[in-house]
Order: structure tokens, then C-alpha cells, then sequence
């Protein structure tokens, strides 16, 4: 017993030695990329660390067997070989993080935008097919007609959108945003949401979904919809785009021309970028909204998403750490390594929101 107990708190201690240089990576993690420093070098220690702690467990577990340890009965021994058991997992999991981690440390850039299929191609038509059901869906959500004060205000119906399009700016201004801002729960807003099918998609990709409309059948769909699908996450309620005054509280804002009439429509720009944070993302696909990028105080990172605040020159920067953003999404409801400590769960959530998921 004696041997174990030794054992055990020789683990433990390389175990805190870790934990530690895990705080050190996490910390260069928190900062924007350019703001990294060592993150190789801490990395080789930590790869260092498990590969000792591993080979001391190794030799552990042939001097326990030689012994005869295995075969014993002994409550306590049992439960000593169990925590041993479960550090040798804690180790095979840190040896995936880390290699995510190196990913990430290299920086591979992959495109905000990859090229859409051609014409005839296999995965064109399937994306093309999985649109059309979701349009069927949208139906099926949101049947209400507009209502008239909605009309009267000079607000679009609801009307069913390209899914993949749509899917395809998000995870773009995911990625600029977790450049902006790493290891933050990010927060998603649709201005017109319709019947919140946009909101829905989006939270797959980020923390909180909301949407507001000021059609009240709308959000009743919406809300609804939610409700029954159990989507926590996702929320709906009735504003008036134009007074809203919440803007500042989102990191990614969504709206494709809302109004139909020119000066409320410059009216609603004006008032969403106004009230949005500096280094806010904005996804708005739509060209009157680029012709007045500039006059708005926003730059243009690549096809529909802006950022607010910024000027072109940084906006190029930004553009290339997103582009060093990993392609891997992490549904955000998912629940990572429940067993493990504080300081693993932290390295894998940490290599998620640069893009790379852990094998």
C-alpha cells in the first residue's frame, strides 16, 4: 500500500505541474493571435509533462503486476488502481488537446468564404436539396401573413431564405468574432426575425440566439416554434428596430433589408450601427449596405460581414486571423469532458474556439 500511496502523490503533483502550464496556455489562448507569445515552447513542456507522467505510470503498473497487485482485494488498493486508471485517461485526452493545440499554434489559414460547387456536382445538389426542405420548414413554422401595422411601418414580409447562404455568412462572422474576441460566449441578433429560422440555425453556431420583429404574429411563431423544439438557447420578442436600444449588448448582428422604403431602411442602419459596440459584427448581405459601409464607420473583412469601428487597414489584419480560425464548429449545447478537471475541459474548449476540435 505503501507503494501506491507514494505513487499516487508523485502523480499528483506532477498532475499540478500541468495544470499549471496549462494556465500559462490558456492565458496566451485569451489573447488575440498577434498578441501571442511562447505558445510553442509552453506547448512542449506540456507535451513534455504527460509523456513523464505517462512513462511513470507505465512503470507503476509493471512493478504493481510483477507484485501480484492486480489480484488484491484491498478496498483502498482498488480505489488507488481506479485513480490511476482515470489520470491514465486524463493524459491519453491531454496528448489529443495538445495536438489540436498545435494546430492551432500553426495557424493554417483556411478561406471565410470557400468556393461554392459548380453546377453539376454532387455536393451542390444535396445542399440545394437540404435548402428546398428547409424552405418547406420555414412554411411550416411561420404560416401567418404579415399583419397590417407591420405592412404599414414599411417592414418585408417573412419570406423563405437560402439556409446554406445563410450558414455560410455566420460561420464566417463566427470566426471573425472569436478572432475578436477568444474564449467569450458570443451573442447572435437577427433584426427581423420573421418566424426565427435564421435565429435557430444561428444557434448552432453561437452561444445565445435572439431575433426581434415588429410583426407580433411573427414572434409569436417564433417564441412558439422555440418552445416546442426545447431550443433554451433561442428567444424571440417584439421591438421596433428603429428605437431599439439593446444593440450594444450583441456581438454579431444579422439583418438583410428589412424595410422596403429607402430612407427607413437608412434609418434602421443608422440606428443599428449607432448603437452596436466599436468591434461589433455585422452580416449584411446586401449592396445598398456596402455602398454606405464607410459612411456607417464600419470595414468591409470579406463579402457580407463588416465590423464596426475599424478602419481598412485593420480590417485586412482582422481578415487574416480569421481566416487562421480552424473550420471545426462546437455546438455550443455539447458537454465536454464532464468527468475531468477544470484545466482540461478549459485546453479543449479553448482549442474549439480556434477551430479545431479535439480527435
Amino acid at each position: 500500500m505503501a507503494v501506491l500511496t507514494d505513487t499516487r502523490r508523485h502523480a499528483d503533483l506532477r498532475e499540478a505541474e500541468l495544470a499549471q502550464i496549462a494556465g500559462l496556455i490558456l492565458a496566451q489562448l485569451a489573447r488575440r493571435r498577434p498578441a501571442r507569445r511562447g505558445l510553442a515552447g509552453l506547448l512542449d513542456r506540456f507535451d513534455r509533462k504527460v509523456l513523464d507522467l505517462r512513462a511513470s505510470l507505465s512503470k507503476f503498473e509493471r512493478q504493481f503486476r510483477s507484485e501480484g497487485g492486480e489480484r488484491s482485494k484491498d478496498r483502498a488498493e482498488i480505489e488507488e488502481k481506479r485513480h490511476f486508471k482515470r489520470l491514465r485517461q486524463r493524459l491519453h485526452a491531454a496528448a489529443r488537446i495538445s495536438d489540436a493545440l498545435r494546430l492551432v499554434q500553426k495557424g493554417a489559414e483556411w478561406p471565410l468564404y470557400p468556393h461554392l460547387p459548380p453546377r453539376h456536382d454532387l455536393t451542390g445538389s444535396r445542399i440545394a436539396a437540404l435548402d428546398g426542405a428547409l424552405m418547406t420548414l420555414h412554411r411550416m413554422v411561420n404560416p401567418a401573413p404579415q399583419s397590417q401595422v407591420a405592412g404599414d411601418l414599411g417592414c418585408y414580409p417573412d419570406i423563405p431564405f437560402n439556409a446554406a447562404g445563410f450558414i455560410t455568412h455566420a460561420h464566417a462572422a463566427l470566426r471573425v468574432a472569436l478572432a475578436l474576441r477568444p474564449g467569450r460566449g458570443l451573442r447572435f441578433l437577427d433584426v427581423g426575425c420573421g418566424g426565427g429560422m435564421k435565429v435557430l440555425l444561428a444557434s448552432g453556431l453561437f452561444a445565445q440566439a435572439e431575433g426581434f420583429d415588429y410583426d407580433p404574429a411573427y414572434v409569436e411563431a417564433a417564441a412558439g416554434a422555440f418552445h416546442r423544439m426545447g431550443a433554451a438557447r433561442c428567444a424571440a420578442f417584439h421591438a421596433n428596430a428603429l428605437t431599439f436600444a439593446d444593440y450594444d449588448r450583441y456581438d454579431v448582428i444579422y439583418f438583410f433589408q428589412p424595410m422596403a422604403d429607402p430612407d427607413s431602411l437608412r434609418a434602421l442602419e443608422d440606428r443599428v450601427i449607432a448603437g452596436a459596440r466599436p468591434g461589433t459584427v455585422i452580416m449584411a448581405p446586401y449592396q445598398r449596405f456596402h455602398a454606405r459601409r464607410a459612411d456607417l464607420g464600419c470595414a468591409r473583412i470579406e463579402d457580407a460581414v463588416y465590423v464596426t469601428g475599424i478602419v481598412a487597414e485593420e480590417a485586412g489584419a482582422l481578415a487574416q486571423e480569421a481566416r487562421r480560425i480552424g473550420p471545426d464548429i462546437l455546438p455550443p449545447d455539447r458537454h465536454i469532458l464532464p468527468a475531468a478537471p477544470d484545466w482540461l475541459r478549459d485546453l479543449w474548449r479553448a482549442a474549439a474556439d480556434n477551430g479545431y476540435l479535439p480527435d
